[in-house]
């Protein structure tokens, strides 16, 4: 792939990064994206502000990534524990409606998650982390639940629903045009947000991917060098 400017080479290193399943092409792209990560990035996020997922018309949508998101964290299936993780600009609204209160940032609180009737979906801890201090530098509220997929499928629908609702004292939807998160965009969102570069990104993708012991510590061993060089911004 050889893009013709360097603003559509950022954005399809970035595409690469989280869907190619190819060892080598990823060397390739922590060599490119590497070079890139040294320079500000902000001509490539005002021209290339997309959702997250590959496609000509998020490309093109300046506006998409500007749109709160929501997915289940977890892998796919059973297991003790799930999460749920919403993204997005102003969502202390959203946080009421789900927890029934205001939360305290970065503090792990256990209660239930309402549904519209105020009953208890399940309980779990629920953790905000208002912006700029989180993963994606956005406001962030993730919710720890069961792991079982009709649970995680419960808060996902009740986050939708609870976002088109009109607050009490503004008469205004809770979180306009919340939707479901594409693959990889939470940390796409990051990257938009000056949270990473994109050989961290890159390397976020081959953690995730990592088979062994020794994989996941060469790729931690990178992300320590990349802290050390000054091109991790946090």
């Amino acid at each position: 792939i050889k893009p013709k400017s360097s603003s559509s080479n950022c954005v399809m290193l970035f595409m690469w990064t989280l869907t190619t399943g190819k060892k080598k092409s990823r060397r390739k792209v922590c060599k490119r994206s590497t070079k890139l990560s040294q320079v500000k990035h902000n001509e490539q996020r005002n021209q290339h502000k997309n959702g997250g997922t590959i496609s000509s018309t998020m490309l093109a949508d300046s506006s998409f990534n500007q749109d709160p998101i929501v997915a289940i964290a977890t892998p796919p299936g059973r297991g003790a524990v799930g999460i749920v993780r919403v993204s997005g600009k102003s969502i202390a609204p959203l946080v009421r409606a789900m927890c029934g209160r205001e939360l305290k940032p970065r503090d792990a609180t256990y209660m239930p998650f309402l549904d519209t009737n105020g009953q208890a979906i399940d309980h779990g801890l629920a953790l905000f982390f208002p912006a700029p201090h989180s993963f994606t530098g956005e406001d962030v509220l993730e919710l720890q639940a069961h792991g079982g997929p009709v649970v995680m499928q419960l808060l996902v629908s009740r986050c939708l629903e609870a976002s088109a609702e009109l607050e009490a004292t503004t008469q205004h939807a809770r979180l306009p045009g919340l939707r479901i998160a594409q693959p990889g965009e939470f940390t796409q969102r990051a990257f938009l947000n000056d949270k990473m570069d994109l050989a961290q990104a890159e390397a976020v993708a081959d953690l995730i991917d990592a088979s062994t012991e020794a994989a996941a510590k060469a790729v931690l061993d990178r992300w320590v060098e990349l802290g050390n060089a000054g091109l991790v911004t946090g």
